[in-house]
């Protein structure tokens, strides 16, 4: 768990060149993941089972962290996805690569 975020560790990430997306190539890292589901304030337990005519009334947190390195250049990055819905409302969507 990172901090008061709840960001959960998911693992060690393995991409080799025919999984990953990376126009970089190849690269190792490790992930972490929040994702809250709410509806009138009250969280839902298992988000699988949302009605999706009910989108409109949820609050949604979704937010994941990966570190990693590049294979063949030992260069470090850093990427974070976030989305943040209100009601239906997309608040806020962000995709985020840095490069060390």
């Amino acid at each position: 768990m990172v901090d008061s975020l709840r960001l959960l560790y998911k693992g060690q990430i393995t991409m080799d060149a025919k999984r990953t997306t990376l126009v970089a190539g190849p690269w190792t890292g490790y992930s972490w993941r929040l994702e809250e589901f709410r509806k009138d304030e009250q969280l839902i337990a298992d988000p699988n089972k949302v009605d999706i005519t009910e989108i409109g009334e949820l609050d949604i947190k979704s937010i994941e962290v990966i570190i990693g390195k590049l294979d063949h250049s030992n260069q470090c990055f850093l990427y974070l996805k976030s989305n943040i819905v209100n009601k239906g409302h997309v608040l806020s969507k962000q995709d985020i690569l840095t490069k060390e």
